[in-house]
């Protein structure tokens, strides 16, 4: 029996791989897709859970000091948000004279208030709630009018308290 001249070492039935990158190895397709869908859903819980916490939480009052204008501010027929501090309201002036005040902030969720001179009523920008100057609520989510406060004319100031 004669030995061949050159032999062929035999050949691997397994492919094993060469080496791995350098710091680890890469990710693959699926750790991707993993960690997508994991921001996907927990960005869709935290859209979900706010309104949920938005809604159990108390609405402000803005307690705060009286708020003090001049009734010269406050045109027959209009609505006119005031500030002191932290605390805003609604001064109402109707077309008879009468002069009236409401918090600023909707009893629905806590979001403020403003005036629509366009359509004469009192809005709310993030739900929709709309208000008469009588302070009821005219359409929309609220489930109860505008809180009412304290108006004292001191000579031709509106104080509201």
């Amino acid at each position: 029996m004669t030995q061949p001249m050159n032999p062929q070492p035999p050949l691997p039935t397994v492919l094993e791989p060469v080496g791995e990158p350098a710091g680890g190895s890469a990710p693959t397709r699926r750790d991707v897709m993993d960690y997508a869908i994991g921001v996907v859903a927990a960005t869709a819980a935290v859209a979900a859970a706010y309104p949920a916490v938005r809604f159990l939480s108390p609405v402000p009052t803005g307690k705060g000091g009286p708020v003090t204008l001049r009734l010269a501010d406050v045109p027959k027929g209009t609505v006119t948000l005031a500030t002191a501090g932290e605390r805003s309201v609604l001064v109402v002036h109707n077309d008879e004279g009468a002069v009236r005040a409401f918090s600023a902030t909707c009893p629905h969720l806590g979001c403020g208030l403003r005036w629509d001179e366009d359509e004469r009523l009192i809005r709310c920008g993030c739900h929709g709630g709309r208000f008469g100057m009588d302070g009821r609520v005219v359409s929309g989510p609220p489930p109860r009018a505008l809180t009412e406060l304290t108006v004292d004319m001191v000579g031709d100031k509106v104080v509201v308290t």
